[in-house]
């Protein structure tokens, strides 16, 4: 995990520490930067979890796609 995709993670445990509801725009940027750090796991980890509340959109799915594309893994695209 890179720095920011870190960082992102521990916001997500603290707001839900402290009871903060989350939104599906919080969960796209929680995507968004694992796709930034190519971490295709966590991209997935948080899309699952955005469907556990929200209806996975189009922009989600684009980023866990950005994931696979930046980290060189075309065809893990075909999971989503």
């Amino acid at each position: 995990q890179t720095g920011e995709a870190r960082r992102a993670g521990e916001w997500h445990r603290r707001l839900r520490r402290e009871g903060i509801r989350l939104n599906a725009k919080t969960y796209g940027k929680l995507i968004e930067a694992a796709a930034k750090a190519a971490d295709i796991e966590d991209a997935e980890a948080w899309l699952r979890c955005m469907g556990e509340e929200f209806e996975a959109d189009e922009v989600a799915l684009g980023a866990v796609l950005d994931a696979c594309a930046a980290a060189g893994q075309p065809a893990a695209a075909a999971r989503c």
